[in-house]
């Protein structure tokens, strides 16, 4: 049976102290140890953390292995569009509930508390939440696994 390996936005705490960090160079470590070894490992990471461990760019679709309810949410909303609803009636601006436990909302933009979504700027807001979920709140974990497992190949040429 495999395993899914997945950094979930809901159980990210944003105080991240260097010992937890420390796990994530160890599993990179690990696998690339397996990798240079022709050993498989019995566990998988979700698409986009293959993608940022291959340096390719993250699309809409990646959201939903993360966080099912913002695909969903942002799906509607582009339907709204798409039916010619005026988005800004919704009364909503570039920020999100904050994932991290530090604060209640996060802005996406800077000044994103002040800028309404609407119908011309929804492909930013859209862009700027993809931004915040697959990668701004990953971050310091990826680096680390990426680290741990460019540490041995770079050892090993």
């Amino acid at each position: 049976m495999s395993s899914l390996i997945l950094a979930n936005a809901h159980v990210i705490v944003w105080e991240i102290e260097f010992h937890c960090l420390v796990y994530y160079r160890f599993l990179g470590r690990v696998i690339g140890k397996a990798m240079l070894d022709g050993q498989l490992v019995n566990g998988h990471f979700t698409e986009h953390i293959y993608k940022h461990m291959l340096g390719w760019p993250i699309e809409f679709r990646d959201l939903e292995s993360v966080d099912e309810d913002c695909y969903r949410y942002l799906q509607e909303l582009q339907g709204m569009k798409e039916r010619g609803e005026d988005l800004a009636c919704l009364g909503l601006n570039f920020t999100l509930k904050d994932m991290t436990g530090v604060k209640e909302e996060v802005e996406l933009v800077k000044g994103g508390n002040e800028i309404a979504v609407t119908n011309d700027n929804f492909p930013q807001y859209v862009e700027a939440c993809l931004k915040y979920k697959l990668m701004y709140i990953v971050h310091p974990h990826m680096k680390e696994l990426l680290l741990g497992f460019s540490m041995l190949f770079l050892n090993h040429c």
